[in-house]
């Protein structure tokens, strides 16, 4: 049932940065990178790409050590498209905390900031 619920949770994630995402072009260059445990797609920067795929694995493993009994280990990678960011320069160009939260609803980036 886990299984279940975090192939859905997946796939909601990936039907929102679809859609949030904008048009991409076929011309765009794709790049494939590959860490220990994620396959990772894009149309952005190879820098961009490898960023997160570090954030990806960190988070994997800061995981792995809260919740210690969860099996994480796959014969499989987990695939990440990555897109390009049109409109803004870089998040570090704003409050981090605040860009990460305001596409999803100004109720939760007005709470995140407090």
């Amino acid at each position: 049932m886990k299984i279940k619920s975090s192939i859905t949770l997946v796939f909601l994630i990936l039907v929102l940065n679809v859609l949030l995402a904008g048009s991409v072009s076929a011309k765009d260059d794709w790049l494939n990178v590959r860490s220990k445990n994620f396959n990772l797609i894009g149309n952005a920067s190879d820098k961009d790409i490898r960023k997160v795929g570090a954030k990806l694995e960190q988070f994997r493993e800061t995981f792995r050590l809260l919740f210690p009994a969860s099996i994480l280990s796959s014969p499989i990678p987990t695939n990440v498209v990555v897109f390009k960011m049109t409109g803004r320069t870089s998040l570090s160009s704003q409050n981090a905390r605040t860009a990460k939260w305001t596409t999803l609803s100004p109720d939760i980036s007005s709470r995140a900031t407090m």
